[in-house]
């Protein structure tokens, strides 16, 4: 019986794994599937700027899905799940190293070493506001949990940083929030609604809010921001924040008092344990249209979501790249023919983003800005949250 091994349980890991095991349920060539998290629950982490801000809107069970009862199920020795992160992977020896978390080990064992013979790599990105700032004082906000590192293989508890957040944001009466793509919107939007109204001040280092779409959705929102008392600044990043001082500093030398700073540019790739030859440049995973991973000596191996080299890492792509890795990895478990793989095509992918419950913008088909109610409707009034457990327990 082969072994698939798959490395991180979010929206790229977890369908692929549910997936492979189905499938053991209508052949005769079964696999074994070991899924590695460093966090025993997933995060359903599309909610994240509601979970943060507005600690009464969900309840943690319907945020944090234990992983395990999931795939209770499936029948003894098809599964296995480990609680730990890889720390590092030998391609040609097939194997993969695991720093165990203290709930996982036995005996004192903090490392295991896991053997594969097909591996997917799905530990997707992280946020800047989910890493360890430069300042000891500087508090987390998990849009993303927070990554493992070699000092650190297995952070702290998803909750207790989740909580510590919402704390405090709840007391701050001065936020700024770096970054004016949708998590930034997203995030401004739902602080606007605290009832204590707190001074809410969103950096652009663009010209304009949501760079990434169309003018009109960029408008609409800039729009709706001002409505809600949101001061926007454009033309300007970031230099650097004091957490000791509560000072955030912009390109320009101006200064900005703050008790809170979320920083919301961009996505870090979670890495840091594969080798350089099957990173690009800023350290995405390259692979090619069948999500293959390309590097020298890399055989049997696929990477899906975050992870990957491809742009617009959202949670939609991410679950398409799971369906093409589950198809193409059972065709080469049963030896099928190259015409049966699929293959990725990225592209535009359609997005809307609720700014506070009652707003929104976005862009949909051929460039098209959707109503604010509709927003409300598909994504604003709970973030898709009914589907989070959906994705561990299909």
């Amino acid at each position: 019986m082969p072994t698939v091994l798959i490395l991180g349980a979010s929206v790229a890991g977890l369908p692929i794994a549910h997936a492979l095991l189905k499938n053991n349920a209508t052949t005769t060539k079964k696999t074994k599937v070991i899924l590695v998290n460093p966090s025993p629950d997933f995060f359903w982490m599309i909610a994240a700027p509601r979970i943060l801000t507005k600690p009464a809107a969900f309840r943690p069970e319907q945020y944090l899905i234990p992983i395990a009862p999931g795939f209770a199920a499936y029948p003894a020795g098809e599964f296995e799940f480990v609680e730990g992160a890889a720390t590092a992977v030998d391609f040609a020896a097939k194997r993969v190293s695991v720093a165990l978390a203290a709930s996982s080990s036995t005996a004192g064992t903090k490392t295991r070493e896991l053997g594969y013979d097909y591996l997917v790599l799905a530990t997707g990105s992280t946020t800047p506001s989910s890493v360890a700032a430069d300042s000891e004082t500087a508090a987390l906000y998990p849009f993303k949990p927070p990554p493992p590192s070699p000092s650190n293989p297995t952070p702290a508890p998803l909750e207790e940083l989740i909580r510590s957040a919402q704390t405090t944001i709840q007391k701050a009466k001065r936020i700024v929030i770096g970054g004016a793509g949708p998590v930034g919107l997203e995030t401004a939007g739902e602080l606007a609604d605290l009832p204590h109204r707190p001074s809410i001040t969103l950096i652009s280092a663009a010209e304009r809010v949501l760079p990434g779409l169309t003018e009109g959705a960029s408008r609409t929102a800039a729009t709706q921001l001002a409505a809600k008392g949101v001061h926007v600044v454009t033309g300007r990043k970031v230099q650097s924040y004091s957490a000791a001082e509560g000072v955030v500093t912009l390109d320009n030398g101006e200064t900005l008092e703050t008790e809170v700073y979320i920083p919301t540019t961009g996505v870090l790739p979670n890495s840091a344990y594969l080798p350089r030859e099957v990173l690009d440049e800023k350290g995405w995973v390259v692979v090619d249209e069948e999500l293959r991973v390309q590097g020298p000596a890399v055989e049997g191996v696929w990477a899906a979501g975050d992870l990957t080299a491809h742009p617009g890492r959202l949670a939609q792509r991410a679950g398409e790249q799971a369906g093409i890795v589950a198809h193409n990895l059972v065709a080469e478990i049963n030896g099928a023919g190259a015409g049966r793989r699929r293959r990725f095509a990225p592209g535009r992918a359609m997005m809307v983003v609720p700014i506070g419950a009652a707003g929104g913008t976005g862009e949909l088909w051929f460039g098209w800005v959707p109503f604010v109610w509709l927003v409300r409707l598909v994504k604003g009034r709970d973030f898709f949250i009914a589907k989070a457990k959906s994705l561990v327990f299909p």
